[in-house]
């Protein structure tokens, strides 16, 4: 596997990529300022594919075959302990939350998460029963799995030629459908083959083309491409809704991803760097959390349709990632002192 260098630029969009996402899931009171900054942030969670993918990328095949293990089985411990606090977190809900502790009702949200339909949705198309936020690691889980097949096989001359048409099916399926009033449900697009392996394989291809591509780009050209972008996506927006992605989106993605290539010292020393570098996954998986209880407690406290309520809805997207990264570096500083391994998304 290709020797790895430290690139800062991509922290920092590893950083920004990560608020992006809470601002995906904590939501702003105006609706089309929401709708716009949700379109904005969709590139987010490609960008983390891209970047698994990208230092999965190896000139000796061997070597790829001998490290892939030790990411495969990071992540899956990852999934594994982020499904269980989420499962946690639920049976919370049930006893203190909605339930008020009716045994009844515990039973139900067991049943719930654990019925036939939700294991199949969760092994197949990656939409764990909990709260459906740990899909993304499920899916990068069977995206290293396959890499390995890829890999070991041989196959990217294969893989490679199937991003396009993996990406079309996604846009046909999740996009373009809805536009003649077919909603699909998102599982059938937001999953690891149509979501998580093509943008994995973009970034893997990335990697092994990088000079060539480079020279066809300038960082003048990737800034211009990556506001055009935003546009395009959020033409995009007013024109089919709420969509997973967007062709806006991939074109922001792809433009970023260069930059980073580009300027790969640039924001060294920025906070946002370091958030991106040593917290990003850590706060994706605990920001839900954050936002539940703020739900459940903060929201009823304030009287609705008032000026301390939209000053705190507005606040609310900074603040639920200003706590998951104060979780984020109280979790690490411990398990720093007591000198137990952590687990960084820069690693995967």
């Amino acid at each position: 596997m290709a020797q790895r260098k430290q690139n800062h630029y991509l922290n920092f969009w590893k950083g920004i990529a990560c608020f992006c996402v809470v601002f995906l899931h904590v939501r702003f009171p105006i609706e089309a300022l929401d709708g716009i900054l949700q379109t904005m942030c969709r590139f987010a969670v490609p960008l983390f594919f891209m970047i698994s993918g990208y230092f999965c990328y190896g000139d000796n095949k061997e070597i790829v075959e001998k490290k892939l293990p030790g990411k495969i089985k990071r992540i899956f411990w990852i999934n594994l302990a982020g499904c269980f606090y989420y499962f946690l977190v639920q049976m919370a809900i049930a006893l203190f939350g909605d339930s008020h502790g009716s045994i009844k009702d515990v039973i139900e949200k067991l049943h719930m998460m654990f019925n036939k339909e939700a294991m199949v949705n969760w092994l197949v198309f990656n939409k764990d029963p909990f709260i459906n936020i740990m899909w993304f690691t499920s899916a990068l889980l069977y995206c290293y799995l396959l890499f390995w097949v890829i890999n070991h096989f041989n196959l990217y001359p294969l893989f490679y030629g199937l991003i396009p048409t993996l990406l079309a099916f996604h846009f046909a399926i999740g996009n373009v459908l809805a536009l003649f009033g077919n909603e699909i449900p998102e599982i059938y697009f937001r999953n690891f083959l149509l979501f998580g392996l093509p943008f994995f394989m973009l970034g893997n291809w990335l990697h092994k083309h990088k000079a060539r591509v480079l020279e066809k780009f300038t960082v003048e050209k990737c800034r211009g491409m990556i506001c055009l972008g935003l546009f395009l996506g959020i033409g995009e927006w007013f024109l089919m809704g709420k969509r997973e992605i967007y062709l806006g989106s991939l074109l922001v993605v792809v433009c970023v991803f260069l930059l980073a290539l580009y300027q790969p010292e640039k924001k060294e020393k920025s906070i946002i760097t370091k958030i991106g570098m040593k917290y990003s996954l850590f706060v994706y998986i605990v920001h839900c959390s954050v936002a539940t209880v703020m739900e459940r407690f903060a929201d009823k406290l304030i009287v609705a349709e008032t000026t301390i309520y939209y000053v705190y809805r507005f606040a609310r997207p900074f603040v639920v990632f200003g706590i998951s990264v104060a979780i984020a570096w109280a979790v690490y500083r411990v398990l720093d002192t007591r000198k137990i391994k952590t687990y960084k998304l820069e690693k995967e």
